[in-house]
């Protein structure tokens, strides 16, 4: 009887001591946790090519100013004029971001980011006055890397709205097995899941 009353005592100081131990605030908040599925898309160019992507991007806040995020990705390219080529390239792509404030996936960010996939192209060179026009398709490795900043915003529904400026170097010409630096502007549309 008792040890009984000491295991009762103790079940009811354990008890007692809980609501206690939940006002504590922890010493350090833990990381979000919060998830998004955003679909981007961005514009990018130089003197001598175009492109454009889009990409259904997966992203977990790893830590308060950390995340990470995954996705597949297509990408076109056009460069040229007289001697023109166009690539389309389905790819894999990755890359982290960091925000400086600890709020992450939302605010201010700055981020590096990487792709490869398998690509397809067409080429034509248009003689500028007479001859026949040449045509040529393929296939080749792509890959891309660069770096971004920007903002993006979640409303308290769970919206998410993010610009960014992003710098890319990668494949624009697998004819030529070309690589050059894309600059350009990006938005990411989705929702905390």
């Amino acid at each position: 009887m008792a040890s009984a009353l000491g295991r009762l005592l103790a079940v009811l100081s354990a008890a007692i001591s809980l609501p206690a131990a939940a006002d504590e605030a922890p010493s350090e908040p833990p990381p979000p946790g919060r998830l998004t599925l955003t679909l981007d898309g961005s514009g990018a160019g130089t003197l001598f090519a175009v492109g454009a992507g889009s990409r259904l991007r997966l992203e977990a806040a790893v830590a308060r100013s950390l995340s990470v995020w995954a996705g597949p990705q297509l990408r076109l390219i056009a460069s040229g004029f007289l001697h023109s080529e166009s690539v389309i390239t389905p790819e894999i792509a990755i890359g982290a971001r960091w925000f400086p404030d600890g709020s992450a996936p939302e605010g201010f960010n700055v981020g590096l980011h990487g792709s490869a996939g398998q690509g397809s192209y067409h080429y034509e060179n248009k003689p500028l006055f007479f001859g026949e026009t040449t045509q040529e398709d393929g296939s080749g490795f792509t890959w891309s890397a660069g770096a971004s900043a920007g903002y993006e915003w979640i409303s308290k529904g769970g919206f998410c709205f993010g610009l960014r400026l992003e710098v890319t170097h990668g494949t624009i010409s697998l004819r030529d097995h070309e690589n050059d630096v894309l600059v350009g502007l990006g938005y990411s549309i989705g929702g905390v899941l």
